[in-house]
């Protein structure tokens, strides 16, 4: 089966929900299809707890603030133009979600801000600590009610099709399992990260980073993919792959981290103690874990007015409770999870791929703002921002007549049991966590790179649901450039010879 529309957007966040929203207050009359890998609800922007980075008070905080934390926290190899358009452009991102009825908290008026690691003012503007489904929801809501929107859920993106410097169409399996090809004008791919891809993380089950694995199919370009950011205090808890996050608003607000011997640590890895940026506390937190021989430390929420704790982080304190954790009392496990994706298919100023009829938005594209380490909270500016840039460009160009999408002869998946399948995903989320540890160790990468042929050997060996076998061929090629991206980075700082 095959539709035809406009655009088509793979996925279903800020980025994606947003760009609609550009489009049609300009254009109401474009046809726009909005492919969901799962149910629209199920998302990493409905997740995000802490809100979106902007200078609002500008007596106390200025845009140059705001870019040099961007760049210090990202090791000071962004890309300095890129980091200071979409920090000047937050304002009017910022005006354009509370326009679209996205309801911030506000005190006497003005927005009541929050501060988090890695920044030097408060200049978070937030929803509770549900930012992320307040933003998600406002913006679903208005293209839900829209007569030219509609929505895919269940669809999983398999490949690109590729006609000369363009994007000729996407092949889909729906919700049944079955082939679906989609044609347009314009494509745009909005498909989220990769922290699925790592033994545990933040985000949800369907951040397997397909965007990326596609673009690289049809020989875009990578970049950064490795550069994976860890997020320090994830809720620490026993056979789980999904953690629940806590915030780092939280630690904001005045919580501590200790080790198992009961003392703050934070500070001997930086001088901003808990209020560093992700990389060193998450760092910090891994180092103090191997010297006590331990698999999580803790957060301590004590000291903190637990009734301002539980009014400004409703969501969060009905988390612990949920696990059984008392805030008054317990000190809360925690451990660095995967949580952000810094690198990905490489994007010009305003989000078009090397090809001229499909854009990278969000958290699948890499744009150069976040360098090795995200700011908190930039992701969200970041996605916004990009969204506008791209909306604006596609509006003022001439891209019609797309390159005629042909009928593709589909071989049927025969189904067969999908234990082994499962051993697989585990296998690799376990050699990713793996090489994020040790990507100054040459060695042990060759055993990685050796053992990741084994694993594509055993692939080809399995008979798979289509859904899945697509996520593993996806999950082995991502596993490939995550290693590759290891390898390119110390080749470049000379840590490896050949």
């Amino acid at each position: 089966m095959q539709k035809e529309y406009d655009i088509v957007i793979v996925g279903s966040g800020v980025a994606a929900l947003a760009f609609a929203n550009y489009i049609l207050e300009a254009k109401s009359y474009f046809r726009i299809a909005i492919l969901s890998k799962g149910e629209l609800p199920n998302c990493n922007t409905a997740m995000a707890q802490g809100g979106i980075a902007a200078v609002t008070n500008f007596e106390e905080d200025s845009f140059e603030e705001h870019i040099e934390d961007t760049f210090q926290a990202g090791g000071r190899v962004g890309k300095i133009d890129v980091i200071r358009r979409v920090v000047c452009d937050a304002p009017a991102r910022l005006n354009d979600l509370v326009r679209w009825g996205v309801p911030f908290n506000r005190q006497q008026g003005v927005f009541r801000l929050h501060r988090e690691g890695g920044h030097s003012k408060h200049r978070i503007v937030h929803y509770l600590d549900q930012s992320g489904k307040a933003i998600h929801e406002s913006l679903l809501n208005r293209l839900q009610i829209h007569s030219k929107v509609d929505f895919f859920e269940n669809h999983a993106a398999v490949d690109l099709i590729r006609s000369k410097n363009q994007c000729a169409g996407l092949l889909t399996l729906d919700e049944k399992e079955n082939w679906l090809q989609f044609k347009a004008n314009t494509f745009v791919l909005c498909g989220g990260g990769s922290g699925a891809l790592f033994e545990q993380t933040t985000n949800s089950a369907y951040s397997t980073a397909d965007c990326v694995a596609m673009a690289n199919r049809i020989g875009l370009n990578i970049g950064d993919f490795h550069k994976t950011q860890f997020h320090p205090t994830a809720l620490s808890l026993k056979n789980q792959n999904k953690l629940p996050l806590i915030s780092e608003a939280v630690r904001g607000f005045g919580a501590h981290l200790l080790n198992h011997k009961g003392e703050r640590f934070a500070f001997k890895y930086d001088s901003r103690g808990e209020l560093a940026a992700r990389d060193v506390l998450a760092a910090a937190i891994f180092q103090e874990m191997e010297s006590e021989n331990v698999d999580h430390q803790y957060l301590s929420l004590q000291h903190l007015d637990q009734e301002e704790l539980k009014t400004h982080f409703p969501f969060i304190h009905r988390t612990l409770l949920s696990n059984d954790f008392n805030p008054t009392r317990d000190l809360i496990p925690i451990v660095p999870a995967a949580h952000y994706q810094c690198g990905g298919i490489e994007v010009n100023a305003v989000g078009r791929t090397s090809l001229d009829n499909l854009f990278a938005l969000g958290e699948c594209a890499y744009t150069g703002m976040h360098g090795n380490n995200r700011l908190a909270s930039n992701s969200l500016l970041e996605a916004v921002a990009y969204a506008y840039f791209a909306a604006n460009t596609i509006l003022n160009s001439s891209i019609i007549n797309a390159a005629n999408l042909r009928e593709l002869k589909l071989e049927t998946t025969r189904y067969s049991d999908n234990g082994k399948a499962m051993v697989l995903m585990a296998s690799l989320q376990s050699l990713m966590i793996k090489m994020f540890h040790h990507k100054d160790d040459f060695g042990f990468l060759q055993t990685i790179s050796n053992e990741l042929v084994n694993l594509n050997n055993f692939y080809e060996d399995l008979n798979l649901q289509s859904k899945l076998a697509q996520e593993l061929r996806n999950r082995l090629e991502l596993a490939d450039i995550y290693l590759e991206s290891v390898i390119k980075e110390a080749s470049k700082d000379n840590l490896f010879y050949a």
